[in-house]
């Protein structure tokens, strides 16, 4: 959440950063609390799906809620709402507090069917990943086993630097531990990691004629190498992109697109005319 955190410093300074994380610290508040008056401004303002059966459900509010802020750092350079639409809320004149704020925010996710803040971590981190029948639908399971298995991605907050750290639910243990043993059975997460790392090698990766293009506003980018990256294999080229987000270097250029990225694509493109030519 880091990157996504310096997006929003990026774009609307830290009048927007600090008005999201006093926001959240009172969500994280309302959350933490059982008093009836809390449980009534959390129900008015977020509308959770469910009452609170323990801390991962906790988690699961706070995670939907944080997960409003990737989408709008990792689609940056196409969707409608963005991280300078955020900041623009989030700093408006209008009479709103910080939580006030973060709740109009996270209500544009609803519609006239769907009017509420998910919080139930069995029907959204569980049962919806537990189906084996192969069809066309149920492709998130393929990608979570892999994330379990082989990966090791678990999007965390709490330990996280900048506004994010206020969501003290979306720790690893909620949102990567507990969820990999309750899909999958999987109690040794971090022994397979490490079996695959030394398979591939992680970012010590040694391959050739292999462009690694990111951007700095992708929240995927966190995994990835980086322009200073020293990379074992001397063909190979990194080439993140300042300002933007995830796939931005795939688009067809466009008379838009920002000097940097005209730049990255430079790079790619000339990279790519080497190994093509050898």
């Amino acid at each position: 959440m880091n990157v996504v955190a310096s997006g929003l410093e990026t774009v609307g300074g830290d009048a927007c950063t600090s008005t999201l994380q006093e926001g959240l610290k009172q969500l994280h508040t309302l959350v933490a609390s059982d008093k009836p008056d809390d449980v009534a401004t959390l129900k008015k303002l977020f509308n959770p799906c469910t009452p609170f059966t323990s801390d991962h459900d906790r988690m699961d509010i706070e995670a939907n809620i944080m997960g409003a802020y990737q989408g709008f750092s990792r689609d940056n350079d196409w969707d409608s709402y963005v991280l300078k639409n955020a900041c623009a809320d989030l700093t408006a004149k209008d009479g709103l507090s910080p939580l006030e704020k973060v709740a109009k925010i996270n209500a544009r996710g609803f519609s006239a069917t769907n009017n509420y803040t998910g919080s139930s971590y069995e029907a959204d981190w569980v049962t919806g990943v537990s189906g084996t029948a192969i069809d066309t639908e149920n492709i998130n399971r393929q990608w979570t086993w892999q994330t379990c298995n082989e990966f090791g991605f678990g999007q965390t907050a709490a330990k996280s630097t900048g506004p994010f750290s206020e969501l003290k639910y979306v720790t690893a243990d909620h949102v990567y531990y507990q969820m990999r043993k309750d899909v999958f059975g999987i109690t040794d997460a971090d022994a397979r990691i490490a079996a695959k790392r030394a398979d591939f090698h992680g970012l010590a990766i040694d391959v050739g004629n292999v462009i690694f293009p990111g951007g700095t506003i992708d929240p995927w980018s966190a995994l990835s190498v980086a322009n200073s990256t020293h990379l074992a294999n001397p063909t190979s080229k990194a080439v993140v992109i300042e300002g933007v987000s995830h796939c931005g270097d795939m688009y067809t250029p466009r008379a838009t697109d920002s000097p940097a990225l005209v730049a990255g694509h430079a790079q790619i493109d000339t990279a790519i005319a080497s190994f093509v030519s050898k």
